[in-house]
């Protein structure tokens, strides 16, 4: 399903769909809700960004476990529009987090703590260093920037494999001492797919 928007076209699998429908008639449908609220409002951050620096025919397609922006490279935007378009998405994790912390501090509501979790979780995972989430995008940003030669794929590759076995290492430990890592091992996983599968 395709919704036309001024100079954005938003593609709407049907994936996303089904799994948002099973998302709500769960018992966790408050939180999931909180989830997906949470994923769009960062990518109208970076599509904000995008068109406020005169990018035009971009598409957003929403996908189960993510969204991807078409229709545009951020390396052949200037250094500082391609950073700020980047870093808008855990931008705005980031400061609803901090929004809904102190709301939480006047208001007593579960939904507020859930919405600060979420946004910040969001924000911060988001940072990571890895070439396909926006933290590996800013980085390599900010070398290509530095350095006469662009970053090659050979080194994001390596550099990747590097995050990901820390974070492997990070899970196991978390879940030998039985702590409850199961949003790490999700997210783990969803990364490993996304750059060795997708």
């Amino acid at each position: 399903m395709y919704l036309k928007l001024p100079r954005v076209k938003v593609h709407v699998s049907f994936l996303f769909c089904a799994a948002l429908t099973l998302a709500l008639q769960t018992e966790a449908a408050g939180k999931l809700a909180v989830v997906f609220a949470a994923a769009i409002l960062h990518e109208a951050a970076h599509l904000i960004c995008l068109l406020a620096f005169g990018c035009r025919d971009l598409t957003l397609t929403l996908l189960p476990g993510g969204a991807r922006i078409g229709g545009v490279c951020f390396a052949m935007l200037p250094y500082g529009r391609a950073l700020a378009s980047v870093l808008a998405g855990p931008g705005i994790n980031l400061l609803l987090a901090g929004a809904f912390f102190l709301l939480g501090r006047s208001f007593s509501a579960a939904w507020l703590r859930q919405a600060f979790e979420v946004n910040l979780t969001l924000g911060l995972c988001n940072l990571l260093p890895l070439s396909f989430l926006d933290g590996g995008r800013a980085l390599w940003a900010a070398l290509d920037a530095k350095s006469a030669a662009p970053v090659s794929a050979r080194a994001a590759g390596a550099a990747d494999f590097v995050v990901l076995a820390a974070m492997t290492v990070v899970t196991a430990i978390f879940t030998l001492q039985g702590k409850d890592a199961a949003f790490l091992l999700l997210f783990t996983a969803y990364c490993i797919v996304t750059r060795f599968i997708c």
